[in-house]
């Protein structure tokens, strides 16, 4: 077998029992009612403008929604590679975990005044686009990919929280809410990668 298989599937069970507090589909709901960007788009960082900021956001959404398409492709290669343990992380425990992601950030260009009807239809262009993974297709490429996707995003969020925080609390707090998310998948991501490669 593989050198490090026995760990990183003892390491799949454990993050599989342990998952930690999982977003849960509407969680954000109630809390966007209250949710009023006005004073945010009213006091921007020195330097960034409206469009600007939307394109950040909007940038997060586009980001979050694509998970199949990134979950599709992990899974061919974990088959190809006869990796079962990446398979089973993918499809079990990693996946939809990422669903609720996308939600906090298009409830945020909603009250910026984005018509959902352009948002949906973004979402379904970046969902329909074909995935082009150049960085290697071994689990540890991988995994490798995803440690790196996983750490962008929790401090992209980060940096979208800050400028949040101050005036727009309940947009912040929905923010790190998914950020933490992410924190956990760069750490599950990190270890599934330092495992099997350690004995090489």
């Amino acid at each position: 077998p593989p050198a490090g298989l026995k760990r990183v599937e003892a390491l799949v069970t454990t993050i599989e029992n342990n998952q930690g507090n999982l977003i849960k589909p509407g969680e954000f709901d109630e809390a966007s009612e209250a949710l009023d960007m006005r004073p945010v788009m009213a006091s921007l960082p020195e330097g960034m403008t409206e469009e600007d900021f939307i394109g950040v956001v909007r940038l997060a959404m586009l980001t979050e929604c694509a998970t199949d398409t990134y979950a599709n492709a992990i899974t061919d290669r974990a088959r190809e590679y006869k990796a079962g343990w990446l398979e089973h992380f993918n499809e079990a425990i990693w996946k939809p975990d990422e669903y609720a992601h996308t939600d906090p950030f298009k409830l945020m260009l909603l009250k910026i005044g984005i018509a959902e009807e352009e948002l949906d239809r973004e979402i379904v262009e970046t969902q329909e686009r074909a995935f082009e993974h150049v960085g290697g297709s071994s689990p540890a490429h991988v995994t490798t990919f995803g440690f790196v996707q996983e750490y962008l995003t929790d401090h992209w969020y980060g940096m979208i929280a800050k400028v949040l925080r101050a005036k727009a609390p309940i947009a912040a707090q929905m923010t790190y809410r998914v950020k933490k998310r992410e924190t956990l998948h760069t750490s599950w991501s990190r270890d599934s990668t330092s495992i099997p490669v350690e004995p090489n």
